[in-house]
């Protein structure tokens, strides 16, 4: 079984909660970086690893295609970026 997971250790009182919207969006953050197929919070106070899930199921082919849209995009935007300084910069020599 390939599956591949990302374990997030907290040790605060608020931390350690899947509840809590800081930690809970790094999470979301590492099952869409890192292309991971589970997530799970370590409670350190408790000694407990929690797994937790996103509304899309934890579909790792999910996060693939989203990823490779997202570099797309931000190549793009870093094209049109370099184009409109280059543009910028002809304007102001002339």
């Amino acid at each position: 079984d390939d599956k591949t997971a990302i374990v997030d250790a907290k040790s605060g009182a608020d931390c350690v909660k899947p509840s809590n919207i800081t930690t809970r969006r790094q999470l979301l953050e590492y099952f869409t970086c890192y292309d991971v197929d589970r997530v799970y919070v370590y409670n350190s106070i408790e000694d407990r690893l929690v797994s937790v899930e996103f509304a899309d199921g934890n579909k790792a082919s999910d996060s693939v295609t989203t990823r490779k849209f997202s570099i797309a995009y931000a190549v793009v935007l870093f094209l049109v970026a370099q184009l409109v300084i280059i543009i910028a910069i002809c304007m102001l020599t002339k």
